[in-house]
């Protein structure tokens, strides 16, 4: 390189401090390009999301190499999958986990349903019980108004008022 910017700069090159200078300006320049060119690719991995895309092509790389050492899988042309199939291939690896989770919730909410099932039915025993006293009751109040709304009662109540009354006197 050194050699191509003497025959780029003859002149500059002829002089004394030629050769100097231009060895100078070359470092410099060289400096300059790679601190710009490594801002580049610093932004441009950041803007892009670079280094998650590289981490990821790294996971499917070893799991197809793991996949290619045990005899696993099949070899699959992703170019030819329809856009469906490739959203299915990736659900295909969350749908067992999920499907688990899914069990558990349900388990749990039956487990809930028949305690909540359980504790009806003792309240509704209780309810049963409780207005059957209730009618009873009212069936014993409504004998005794009965009695009290006799004729019956009247008379007896005369002769008591009669009685009370006619020994104070």
């Amino acid at each position: 390189m050194p050699e191509q910017l003497h025959k780029c700069f003859p002149t500059i090159s002829a002089s004394e401090e030629g050769p100097e200078a231009l060895e100078n300006a070359r470092t410099q320049i060289q400096k300059y390009f790679h601190s710009t060119c490594m801002r580049q690719v610093d932004h441009l991995f950041t803007e892009r999301d670079i280094e998650q895309k590289l981490n990821q092509l790294d996971e499917i790389i070893q799991s197809a190499q793991r996949a290619r050492d045990e005899g696993s899988r099949k070899q699959i042309q992703v170019d030819k999958l329809s856009a469906e199939e490739l959203i299915q291939a990736s659900l295909h690896e969350v749908k067992p986990d999920t499907e688990k989770k899914l069990a558990m919730i349900y388990e749990q909410l039956v487990m809930d349903n028949e305690q909540l099932h359980s504790q009806l039915k003792d309240v509704t025993n209780e309810t049963f019980e409780l207005s059957n006293e209730i009618m009873l009751s009212v069936e014993e109040l409504s004998g005794e108004i009965d009695d009290m709304n006799s004729s019956d009662f009247d008379e007896k109540l005369k002769q008591l008022t009669q009685q009370y009354f006619s020994v104070e006197s």
